[in-house]
C-alpha cells in the first residue's frame, strides 16, 4: 500500500522552548566549539560541534530522569551513560588492530609449537592485523578481515573472541571532553542564576571587576575602579 508523504499527514505542530549553550573552547592557538541544545519538555539533548553531532530523547517528566529537572539529571549523570544514549546506533568501539596482534602473538608463544609452525602463524597474524588496519576496525570491516584470515589461524584462535577493542575517536572525544564540559557549563549556569558566591552578580559576564570567577577581561575603566 502506498502511503501519503509525511508533509501531507501533519497532525499537530507544538512549539517548544529550547535552551541553547554556545561554547568556545581555546587552548593557545587551538580552538573548537560546541552548541548544546536542551528541550526540557521532551527530555532531549542535542550537541552540534566541529567534531561531530549527537542527540537523544529521554522523554518528558521526572519519571524518565530520576531527578527533579532534566538539567539536574544531565548535570549528575555519568559521562558513559549519556554517551551510550547519544551514540545509540553508532560505532562506539573499534577493533584495535595492534593490540589484537600483540595479544595473539603473546598467546602463540605459550603454545610450545615448532619453529616452523610458529613462524607460519606469526605471518598469518601479521596478515590479519594488516587487514584489520585496512578496514578501520568497524563491524563490517572486521567481518571482512576475519573472513580472509588463514584457515590454519582459525584452528588455533577463536578470532571473534580474541579481538581487542578501543573507544572510537569521536566517542572518546564525546565521553572525555564534550560531556564533562557541558556538565561544567550547567554548573556555571546554575551559579549565575542564583548569584555568584563571591560578588552576588547573576550574569556571568557582569561579575564585579574584582570577582575571581569573572570570565572576561576587565576594561580600563573597571581596572580603575
Amino acid at each position: 500500500m502506498t502511503r501519503e508523504p509525511l508533509k501531507d499527514r501533519i497532525h499537530r505542530i507544538d512549539g517548544c522552548d529550547v535552551k541553547s549553550f554556545h561554547v568556545l573552547f581555546t587552548e593557545g592557538a587551538w580552538k573548537t566549539w560546541a552548541i548544546f541544545y536542551v528541550d526540557e519538555s521532551t527530555g532531549t539533548l542535542a550537541i552540534v560541534s566541529d567534531f561531530g553531532s549527537w542527540s537523544h530523547r529521554w522523554g518528558g517528566g521526572p519519571q524518565h530522569w530520576g531527578a527533579p529537572t532534566f538539567l539536574e539529571f544531565l548535570k549528575g549523570a555519568s559521562e558513559g551513560y549519556i554517551a551510550d544514549k547519544l551514540c545509540y546506533g553508532r560505532t562506539r568501539e573499534l577493533v584495535d588492530a595492534d593490540a589484537t596482534g600483540k595479544a595473539m602473538m603473546e598467546d602463540l608463544k605459550k603454545r610450545c609449537l615448532s619453529d616452523e609452525k610458529q613462524g607460519e602463524l606469526e605471518d598469518d597474524i601479521a596478515d590479519l592485523v594488516g587487514r584489520l588496519k585496512d578496514g578501520g576496525g568497524d563491524r563490517a570491516s572486521v567481518a571482512w578481515a576475519i573472513g580472509g584470515a588463514a584457515q590454519e589461524l582459525r584452528e588455533y584462535f577463536e578470532l571473534h573472541e580474541d579481538l581487542v577493542y578501543k573507544t572510537a575517536p569521536k566517542a572518546a572525544f564525546l565521553i572525555e571532553q564534550l560531556i564533562p564540559a557541558f556538565q561544567e557549563v550547567l554548573r556555571r549556569a546554575e551559579t549565575d542564576a542564583v548569584g555568584c558566591a563571591h560578588c552576588g552578580q547573576s550574569d556571568g559576564n557582569r561579575h564585579r571587576p574584582w570577582c575571581p570567577t569573572r570570565r572576561r577581561p576587565m576594561t580600563g575603566e573597571e581596572k580603575a575602579e
